[in-house]
């Protein structure tokens, strides 16, 4: 009995039956003018009011006890959900790969909880495995799967999560519509593609003119000095300043060579702003610093190579300090080339805690200065290298290909990883483009920023 009363009162915080009532509505397109699925648009100052595009590139945004639905939607009246010692509990009535994110009342996301298959068997997600602690007061709960739109109200009372009643929800819903019923705008955001803002003089029912977006592109900043001897270049999205807080990629380059390699050897602005496939990249500030020019250049430990402090310490302070960056720990990738490979392996390997994502290509550690496999055995039977939190990182990939001068290397390595059982994947496809090369580095890239901060 308990669970069915508690089932009908989550029930009566989801979208109602259908119905002829006041809505937002219409399409947004590429620029080719087909419609662009999956486009995520709410209202900035409501973002509970909100809606992803069927095939056709067309929303309907509900407007508050108005009891109508997308045309395009399902009704969730099968659907369960409910939040107990801050775990979210949910079952659908249809099996379907679902994500479940949650937004601050900004429509700032700030937590990916569940990615994945779910369906009538009840699925228990931790709201205590967020990155950092979250202020106190309300956030949207969104669940989102080819039949489910699902959007729940909840109040963080000091940490402590709870569900919004629904006659609560309801009229708090309706109050706060009224209180910003005047001017609002329409934000309008898909993967790959420009961020775009659309003034509304008064949030009433309207049909909104077709919506452009452009994919996006990069474009490269001035260079900073951080410190004596690193430089930084950093390449931030055509619409940086229409953006919330983003993620970081740390790029690092090849022994001999400087922050300008990626750019000028590897063409990373155009490869950027042209390969197949970017209408699926998460936007991010690029980061290519100058990572060479000292003694113990890519050597083996958590002190060997004075760049480690000066990237984790200094360079990554004035970045999160000077840009929209996310500061937490999976708001930050690392990746490098060569010599940046063997770098890449000591930051991801001594300082787990910073980074979510690590993308060494064309190196491991046995060229490393000071590196042997005894000394590494014993820095992960001491914690010295935490492999708990190793583990913890969303992708430690390695690359190669059997044409790369660095390949004996690389592959060994990752042999020796997992005979330390440390997590790990590997990609040692040669793709078009093989060998020792930037050519193969923009390739291995091209893939993983199909994956990165996802």
């Amino acid at each position: 009995m308990k669970f069915k009363k508690i089932a009908t009162i989550i029930l009566s915080c989801g979208i109602g039956a259908a119905g002829v009532a006041d809505a937002i509505t219409g399409r947004v397109v590429n620029s080719t003018s087909n419609g662009l699925a999956n486009t995520k648009v709410w209202l900035k100052n409501n973002p509970s009011i909100s809606d992803s595009t069927d095939n056709d590139g067309k929303f309907s945004l509900e407007l508050p006890g108005t009891g109508i639905i997308s045309s395009h939607a399902t009704s969730k009246q099968n659907s369960f959900f409910n939040v107990h010692n801050n775990r979210i509990m949910f079952s659908l009535p249809a099996t379907q790969v679902v994500t479940l994110d949650l937004f601050d009342i900004e429509g700032k996301r700030v937590a990916s909880l569940f990615s994945g298959t779910a369906g009538p068997d009840m699925i228990f997600v931790d709201l205590n495995t967020t990155n950092a602690p979250l202020a106190s007061g309300m956030y949207v709960l969104k669940c989102t799967g080819h039949t489910v739109n699902a959007t729940i109200q909840l109040n963080n009372s000091s940490g402590n999560f709870m569900l919004t009643k629904s006659d609560l929800a309801e009229k708090s819903a309706m109050s706060k519509f009224a209180a910003v019923s005047g001017p609002d705008s329409l934000i309008v955001l898909r993967m790959g593609y420009e961020i775009k803002k659309i003034a509304l003089t008064n949030v009433a029912a309207q049909e909104v003119p077709a919506i452009t977006l452009n994919l996006r592109t990069y474009k490269l900043q001035p260079t900073i000095n951080v410190k004596q001897n690193r430089s930084i270049e950093v390449h931030l999205p055509s619409d940086y300043k229409d953006l919330y807080v983003l993620p970081v990629l740390y790029l690092l380059h090849g022994g001999g060579e400087d922050r300008t390699a990626w750019r000028t050897k590897g063409n990373l602005v155009n490869t950027l702003n042209s390969f197949q496939g970017r209408d699926k990249m998460q936007a991010m500030i690029i980061v290519t610093p100058d990572a060479g020019g000292n003694n113990g250049y890519g050597n083996y430990g958590k002190n060997a190579d004075p760049f480690y402090t000066d990237l984790t310490v200094d360079i990554r302070k004035y970045v999160e300090s000077n840009y929209k960056a996310d500061t937490s720990r999976f708001g930050r990738a690392i990746s490098g080339f060569s010599m940046g490979a063997m770098q890449t392996h000591n930051l991801t390997l001594f300082y787990p805690e910073l980074f979510g994502y690590s993308y060494p290509i064309c190196g491991g550690l046995y060229k490393s200065g000071g590196f042997n496999e005894a000394k590494m055995r014993a820095d992960v039977a001491s914690g010295a290298i935490d492999t708990s939190r190793v583990h913890q990182l969303k992708a430690y990939k390695l690359h190669s290909n059997e044409t790369d001068i660095a390949w004996t290397d690389t592959r060994d390595f990752e042999k020796f990883l997992g005979s330390l059982n440390i997590r790990h994947t590997y990609d040692f496809t040669s793709y078009s483009e093989a060998g020792h090369t930037f050519s193969y580095c923009n390739a291995v890239f091209q893939h993983y920023s199909d994956e990165i901060f996802k």
